[in-house]
């Protein structure tokens, strides 16, 4: 019996050694058909990390120096992606100054349009934000009453705006709204339905132009009952629900991929400074994550503390939000707000010139 219990805890080790080795790979590797097999297993990041951890006392524990090797060398490898999901920023400054800037970040999950119209606290919320460029992802619009210019009489304080609809025949898209002038504006659509990126030139004072970035990349597009996996009722049922998930979770991991190549390549070849923000619905431990930040720097991690979820319908809580900032641009605060007019949370970032 002590000889399986052994053979038990060390395949318990190696298997959870050789899951987080494989997260570790899908965030350098860009995602293809073999690496999106696994490319999802980072939801349970943290969780493998103490998993490991608890492997590497239980091995010194016993003097088990070969052994404590596999798990102290797969933590080791994931230590930078530790330090991408969790911050521990000692920044008490953590506001906009009198001299800076706000720009406001936030899916807004349609604007409710979707059932009964804009909700009126959801706009008084962008309202009273005193975010001086609010850009808004899962944006929408009706054809007639609640249009374009309805919700821009609403935003009565941004005189200056753009909106985008990802495909002719909705009204979807992405939308920025600001106080001071967009100088140029361009669209980038990723050849799907949903997905795409806005970019607009922003004159904050004369001589000082910043490129603001606002992108909505690939969604899981999970559906209510696949949400609700955590309800299925028999083996059979969990395992079914469980597999349609990866599937899902896989393909758009591989689309993601794609999209943060190009808006990689969208932000390299801008001629200003730029703000990079936006839902990009995946995590920090992802190649996606790493591909779109490159040098630039994360406003969370500079600025906040523990995991800084922006995803908050239950049971799921991920960071999927960003601001990442070229590092000529000096940033003094970030904020989430846990309003809960969306299924995510608004994203705040500060900075002066």
């Amino acid at each position: 019996m002590r000889h399986f219990s052994r053979i038990l805890v060390l395949l318990v080790n190696l298997t959870g050694a050789a899951v987080l080795l494989t997260v570790w790979l899908a965030g350098m590797l860009p995602v293809g058909r073999f690496t999106s097999l696994f490319s999802s297993w980072n939801i349970a990041f943290l969780f493998l990390m103490a998993l490991n951890l608890l492997f590497v006392f239980f091995w010194i524990g016993r003097r088990h120096w070969g052994y404590l090797f596999v798990s102290l060398t797969v933590l080791l490898l994931n230590i930078p992606n530790f330090f991408r999901t969790a911050a521990f920023s000692f920044d008490n400054d953590n506001a906009r100054h009198a001299d800076g800037y706000t720009v406001l970040s936030y899916n807004v999950h349609y604007l409710d349009m979707l059932k009964h119209g804009p909700s009126d606290s959801l706009i008084r919320f962008l309202n009273n934000s005193d975010a001086d460029v609010i850009c808004l992802q899962e944006f929408y619009y009706e054809a007639g009453g609640r249009d374009r210019r309805w919700i821009f009489r609403q935003l009565n304080q941004y005189p200056y705006y753009r909106t985008e609809s990802i495909t002719e025949d909705t009204h979807k898209g992405l939308a920025i709204y600001s106080k001071f002038p967009i100088v140029h504006h361009e669209f980038y659509n990723y050849g799907s339905r949903w997905q795409g990126t806005m970019v607009c030139d922003i004159a904050f004072a004369p001589g000082d132009t910043l490129r603001v970035l606002n992108s909505y990349l690939q969604s899981n597009r999970l559906t209510a009952g696949d949400k609700a996996v955590y309800q299925a009722h028999d083996r059979n049922e969990l395992q079914k629900i469980a597999r349609r998930i990866l599937d899902k979770l896989g393909k758009a991991a591989i689309l993601r991929s794609f999209q943060a190549d190009s808006l990689a390549q969208i932000r390299e070849a801008s001629p200003y400074p730029t703000i990079n923000c936006g839902d990009m619905n995946d995590l920090p431990t992802s190649y996606s994550y790493r591909r779109i930040r490159s040098g630039d720097k994360d406003a969370f991690l500079q600025h906040g503390r523990g995991l800084g979820t922006t995803f908050h319908e239950f049971p799921y809580r991920f960071r999927l939000d960003y601001f990442f900032t070229d590092p000529r641009i000096t940033t003094t605060g970030f904020e989430i707000r846990r309003v809960e007019y969306s299924d995510h949370y608004p994203i705040f970032l500060h900075f002066k010139r």
